[in-house]
Parts: C-alpha cells; structure tokens; sequence
C-alpha cells in the first residue's frame, strides 16, 4: 500500500538500479550452481527487446559452449550486472568506475569463464584478484577465512579509468598463510605496491594467475593436443553400472521380470526423459529399432566397462532406454584402443 516504508524503499532501489550513475560496486553475491533462469534480464535479455541478454557478453559465440554451463551460477549473474552498471550504463557520462567483489573462484581459471575474463580485460584498465584459497575446493578448516565455506574464493577489485588500454593490466597475490590468523596478518600487510603482486597471464581468455617463470607458457596446452572434447553420460539412475557386470544381468532380469506395471516404473526409476513405456533411439552403432523397455527380453545388453569416476573403473549396461543423457558422440566414436583423457571439473 501507498505510504509503506518497505514499498517506498524498494521503488527507490528499484530506481537507483534502473536509472541512477553508480561508479563504485562493493558486493559478496550469493553462489549457487545450476541457476538457469533465476537471472532474470541479465540471463535472458529484456521481453521485448531487440538487444541480446548481458550475459552473452561472458560468452564466445559457441565455441565454449560446452563449459560455459558453468556461467549458469547467481555469482557470475551479479559480476555481469554489477559491471554493466558501473562500466556501460552511463559511460557517456563517466568513464570511470570500480567494481569489488568477494565471490567463488571459478572465474579466475575456469574453462568456462573465458568469455568472462576476455570481457574484463577489454572493458576495464586494471585489475586485482587476491586468491583468498590457493588450496583449491576444500581447504582445511584451520585456512578458511569463512569456515562454513568449501569453495576456493577470490577478492576482484576491477578498475576503470578512461586509460585507453589495449588489454587491462592485472595482478595477483595469494594469501598462503597456514591458518586463518595468518592470512588476515597477509591481507593486512597486502598494498598496491607491495612485493607480493604478479602479473598474470596477458592474453584475452587466459587464466587469472601468475605467468610462469619459465617455458611453461610455451609449452602445448591440453586443448591444443585434444581439441574434442564432450561430455559424459548421465544415467540419472545407479541400478545401470556396478563393479561387476553379473549384478547388471541380475538386476535387468529383476526389472524385465516383473509384471505389475508400478512396480516395474518403481524398480526403474523413471524420470522425466526415461520411463518404462517411453520408444527412445538406440545407441549410436547398435543396430537396433526404436523401442521401449516394456519391449525387453530378459537377456541383458552385454554390459561393457566404463570410467565411473577416475581410477574407478565399473561396467554399465549399454542401453539407451536406461541412460537419460547418453553423450552419444562417445559411443559414435567408440573403439578398440580408444584412449580417452577425463577432466575433473
């Protein structure tokens, strides 16, 4: 109603979002993965509009696109908002602007962050990362600086300043102190000109850390030796691998068995995209028709060996009525001899 306090606030914040000149941007925003459509404007670009969503900005025209899923995440909807204010909105009226954030650290050397990073080198003059966990994903209680948090974190302090930069100049340090208490001692010790600060690498979609000392850089990347790459399959039900593959004959003869129809969708475990009646496509070189599990015999699908985890080596049964997303690019390019390199993201 007129006259509330909370209502006349949120319009004015609602407004200074919309419309006002912010040149600094101080945040913590909240992670959360697998965020599709919580992005609102920033993700989808605005209804009726002729210009493309903000976020496509994080993006390389497909050529990422298998990565950039990771761009799906409220962190990286805020870094996208938070630089469109400061360093787009207005800039015919001021080229200058700071944006700050503490966030997940994903960005700093993420396949998927291209896009992003090549964004802030070419918008901004100057940059700070501080690498608050160069630990990685879960680093030891005694290190973390906010001890309910499993994930790598970052301090980002971007910078504009009208400079007519080719590319921004960035540094990083790293706080590597073996207890929180030494880490605070790190950051307070840390200034602009301190010894501690290196440059990172200079090209657009390159890493935020260090340069190396030596020939690293030289070397090969792994995309330059094995520029395939796609995902994995997703079964989305665990009755379809195991150690062994006699369990795999035992429980697909269980479930092709069973006559009460509940009971058989129970014993499957349907999901939207799989269920007992449901005529999908066979697997890529299987020869077989499209077909239901309803239309199952008792014989198992010979089960096949395949990498469930690295260094875990299981069998799965080879059927796509039972996988939900079978990546059949890999069963396309299955072979004798095949060797296949995992990344762990």
């Amino acid at each position: 109603p007129d006259g509330d306090p909370l209502v006349e606030n949120t319009r004015k914040a609602d407004w200074i979002k919309r419309e006002q000149k912010v040149t600094v941007m101080i945040s913590n925003p909240p992670d959360r993965e697998r965020a599709e459509g919580e992005g609102g404007w920033v993700e989808k670009g605005r209804e009726g509009g002729d210009k493309a969503a903000l976020l496509d900005d994080f993006r390389l025209g497909g050529r990422n696109a298998t990565n950039e899923n990771k761009l799906k995440n409220l962190y990286v909807y805020f870094w996208r908002w938070a630089a469109f204010k400061v360093f787009e909105q207005h800039r015919s009226e001021s080229d200058r602007g700071i944006v700050a954030f503490i966030s997940t650290a994903g960005f700093l050397s993420g396949p998927g962050f291209q896009g992003m990073r090549k964004y802030l080198r070419e918008t901004c003059s100057e940059g700070w990362i501080i690498d608050l966990s160069p630990e990685g994903i879960q680093p030891p209680m005694r290190t973390r600086l906010f001890e309910g948090v499993q994930q790598p974190l970052a301090i980002a302090v971007f910078v504009r300043s009208g400079a007519d930069n080719e590319l921004a100049r960035i540094r990083y340090a790293a706080l590597d102190g073996s207890t929180r208490e030494e880490k605070y001692a790190q950051f307070e010790a840390l200034g602009p000109d301190s010894d501690q600060w290196r440059s990172v690498r200079q090209s657009a979609h390159a890493p935020f850390t260090p340069a190396a000392q030596g020939a690293w850089d030289t070397y090969p990347a792994m995309n330059d030796l094995l520029p395939w790459t796609v995902p994995g399959m997703l079964p989305k039900r665990t009755w379809v691998y195991s150690p062994d593959s006699d369990t795999l004959r035992s429980r697909w003869r269980r479930l092709t068995a069973e006559t009460d129809i509940a009971e058989k969708r129970a014993l499957f475990r349907e999901t939207q995209s799989r269920t007992v009646d449901r005529q999908v496509n066979p697997l890529p070189g299987s020869g077989q028709r499209r077909r239901s599990m309803l239309e199952a015999g008792s014989e198992c699908p010979e089960p096949v060996p395949f990498a469930f985890r690295p260094f875990d080596r299981q069998w799965i049964i080879p059927d796509n009525r039972v996988l939900d997303r079978c990546s059949p690019q890999l069963w396309e390019n299955r072979a004798e001899g095949q060797i296949h390199i995992v990344e762990q993201h």
